[in-house]
């Protein structure tokens, strides 16, 4: 039998082939899944402004770690800056970021990289920028100079973003989101929020399409506004911060008969992630007269009478509804004020 210049050998072996490669895609998929990160590149990286701006224009991602294993970091060492991507060779923070690096260069991942750029006259200018890595990418090693050793190369490790955009400062999740730790790092909580910011898209109006930090705002909000429903929960003042600053705790407010309301918020649907907040929720209570809230799916039952269930579907809807509630919305369609700009049509760095 044959199948144009093709005979039978050749079809077993193409069948395979093709089954072969199929399997590995299904294998790489499983085994590398794809993330989003933070790139911190700070104040304390010691390089000139001009290798700032040469990283920036180039739609890099770096990290400099000049020092390996057992070497002790001194700055002014005349030692020329390792060219190794092996994370074994280094130890502690520099072992975990050149590891990170490695994640992202294997399996790609979407990333927002915050720059504490040195300018040529002496200040510092922060800037972001987002973008997407693809899977397989090279760590790239690019040279620059040391910035208190005039002369001397600097050595950083680098991945190369595509579809890189630069945004304006003016997006709360990036002010106040960020992971507060680490070169280069995970970032769960603004997964959808950063793939937006690099393919362009629209947010869709979902209360599942909002980041924790949104969802916290979103339901202290609600407790702060009228709804006949729950009208014994309305917040009249808040009495702390809304969100990460406290444990257990997501939204504590004062109502207008002067109780305290106490509420946590979650898109979470599984048993045990509720039942450690509703725990979380009474230890921190006490022996108080507080209403309890739990903001959660409404697919979630609890059996708490001393806990009040709304569900976040409900109370996104309900405040949206109001002018204030859309007002707020429309700004987070937004994304941001201004539009954003592609990383090719950057500017040089203010002098």
């Amino acid at each position: 039998m044959r199948l144009g210049t093709m005979n039978d050998l050749d079809i077993h072996w193409l069948f395979w082939h093709l089954l072969y490669r199929s399997a590995l895609r299904r294998t790489r998929c499983i085994s590398c899944d794809m993330k989003t990160y933070f790139c911190r590149i700070n104040a304390g990286c010691d390089i000139t402004a001009e290798t700032f701006f040469g990283l920036w224009r180039e739609r890099r991602v770096a990290i400099h770690y000049p020092w390996t294993k057992g070497k002790v970091p001194d700055p002014k060492s005349k030692r020329p800056d390792t060219r190794s991507t092996n994370p074994n060779d280094f130890d502690g923070s520099a072992a975990r970021a050149v590891r990170k690096m490695n994640e992202i260069s294997k399996c790609g991942g979407y990333i927002l990289v915050e720059q504490y750029a040195l300018l040529p006259s002496g200040g510092r200018q922060r800037r972001f920028m987002v973008g997407f890595i693809k899977p397989g990418s090279k760590i790239e090693l690019f040279q620059g100079r040391w910035g208190t050793q005039p002369g001397r190369t600097a050595v950083l490790k680098t991945l190369r973003l595509h579809r890189a955009r630069v945004i304006a400062e003016a997006i709360p999740e990036l002010n106040f989101g960020k992971p507060r730790q680490g070169t280069i790092t995970e970032w769960r909580a603004a997964e959808d929020l950063v793939e937006r910011l690099v393919e362009g898209k629209s947010l869709r109006r979902s209360v599942r399409n909002l980041t924790p930090s949104q969802a916290e705002v979103l339901c202290s909000e609600f407790l702060r506004s009228p709804s006949r429903a729950f009208r014994q929960l309305r917040i009249e003042s808040l009495l702390a911060p809304v969100g990460r600053t406290m444990h257990g705790v997501d939204v504590w407010g004062i109502g207008a008969t002067g109780t305290d309301i106490i509420a946590q918020v979650t898109n979470a649907t599984d048993e045990r992630i509720i039942e450690n907040k509703l725990s979380k929720l009474i230890s921190v209570a006490g022996d108080s007269n507080a209403e309890l809230v739990l903001f959660a799916p409404q697919r979630v039952k609890i059996n708490n009478s001393r806990i009040h269930q709304v569900p976040i579907e409900i109370a996104f809807e309900q405040f949206l509804a109001i002018s204030k509630g859309h007002r707020w919305w429309n700004r987070l369609r937004r994304l941001q004020p201004h539009p954003l700009r592609h990383a090719k049509s950057l500017p040089r760095p203010r002098r």
